[in-house]
């Protein structure tokens, strides 16, 4: 396996074999051993007895016309996924989903350990966020996967088999092979820095860049704000709950993971603010508590949360009790946004981040300055306001934008914080 060759057949029906145990349909794997009886066909016209990787991609580019670093059709990534799993098999022992969504931690027979001991390093030293760990986890065990093949020591690791791992990713979408270049980098420096390897191998890895393409972000109408909240039954426990979540999401811009983890320490009564370090950045954000913020809070806390010794503010509302996950304070608006019956179009966000953006865009129109804006939703800097400004469809007073390109000056803590209970009030 790891000279990276083998014997086409005993190779199609090892993964074959694979396929079938993964709960991969029957047409699916039809679909692709008629690829692979093409490729079979394709290596005896070229008198070739063994598969390679490079025979592969050789076949794909001859035979069906298909160049994996090119934008591929939806006939052609089938075609090429053919060829992956056969890729994959050959280096790793195993095959991979088609997009990293499910990690192979499971399958690490001698590795796994690294990648424990790396995660609880990095969040010893940064604070990560579960969504970071999770992309360690997924991208990070596919790359000690494939070590696992080739070495039996983390020490035997060498630049040839990171650029060879590497020319592996070209066959992912752009997005996942930046995602977990990345990845590999801060684990390879890691390694270094825990003296596991004499040498830093994160600079074998290329340096790509990636922009995301811009999506039109989720904005409601103040029209569509009012219908949510007046949708929402408040004289229950559940109604209570929902609309004091949603309230912190529209007033004051919290991500779902800051509702999440709120606790009662970060509501300061006396003083009228919340004061919060934020999960995703890991700086501290202060924001005005307020009237109908603090009152919907109060309303729930006194009439509504269970009665259980926890500093988490938010629960269910029924058995088992437990405090809210970060998808259930999602659901939330979902549901009020249907039982408002706002449009919901299948490329618009109904989630909190949408009334984040509500926020930013409401603010835009009052000719709020970006860095102000910025600094009320926790952003490190104004470009995500800015991808707001550029693909949202409301007229933006020119005045609040900032040349894209130019550094803009942050304010200060103090500015900042003197502008929120102004600019939280729209």
């Amino acid at each position: 396996m790891s000279n990276c060759h083998a014997k086409l057949d005993s190779l199609v029906v090892s993964v074959s074999t694979k396929l079938r145990e993964r709960g991969y349909k029957p047409v699916t794997i039809q679909r692709h051993q008629r690829l692979w009886e093409n490729l079979g066909k394709y290596m005896e016209k070229q008198e070739v007895t063994t598969y390679t990787p490079d025979i592969g991609f050789l076949f794909l580019r001859e035979f069906y016309e298909i160049t994996v670093s090119e934008k591929l059709t939806k006939q052609e990534r089938a075609h090429a996924r053919s060829i992956k799993l056969l890729n994959d098999f050959l280096e790793t022992g195993t095959i991979f989903p088609m997009e990293p969504k499910v990690s192979t931690v499971s399958a690490l027979k001698l590795f796994g350990y690294l990648l424990a001991d790396f995660k609880q390093f990095q969040q010893d030293k940064f604070s990560m966020t579960s969504t970071t760990l999770k992309n360690y986890d997924r991208y990070i065990s596919r790359f000690l996967l494939y070590l696992e093949a080739h070495i039996s020591e983390i020490s035997m690791i060498t630049p040839v088999l990171i650029i060879n791992y590497c020319k592996i990713l070209v066959e992912y979408a752009e997005g996942l092979t930046y995602n977990a270049t990345c990845c590999m980098r801060v684990f390879l420096r890691y390694l270094y820095a825990t003296e596991k390897v004499t040498m830093d191998y994160s600079s074998k890895v290329p340096n790509l860049t990636y922009r995301r393409k811009s999506r039109l972000p989720s904005v409601f109408t103040d029209e569509e704000v009012m219908k949510i909240l007046d949708s929402i039954d408040r004289s229950n426990a559940v109604g209570k709950r929902d609309y004091a979540i949603i309230l912190l999401a529209r007033r004051l811009g919290l991500r779902s993971g800051d509702i999440r983890t709120l606790e009662f320490k970060h509501i300061h009564w006396e003083r009228n603010i919340i004061e919060k370090t934020m999960q995703k950045t890991g700086k501290l954000l202060t924001l005005p508590l307020l009237e109908d913020v603090g009152a919907a809070l109060i309303d729930y806390i006194k009439y509504a949360r269970p009665a259980v010794s926890s500093p988490i503010v938010f629960w269910n509302c029924n058995a088992p009790m437990k405090p809210l996950s970060q998808q259930s304070i999602a659901q939330v608006l979902k549901r009020a946004a249907n039982q408002a019956s706002v449009n919901s179009a299948p490329d618009r966000s109904t989630g909190p981040h949408a009334l984040r953006s509500t926020l930013a865009s409401v603010m835009l129109s009052k000719d709020v300055p970006l860095p102000i804006i910025s600094g009320i939703l926790g952003h490190s800097d104004t470009h995500t306001i800015f991808e707001l400004i550029r693909s949202n469809s409301r007229d933006v007073d020119s005045k609040s934008l900032v040349f894209p390109g130019k550094p803009t000056r942050r304010c200060s803590d103090a500015e900042t914080t003197a502008n929120r209970t102004t600019c939280c009030n729209y």
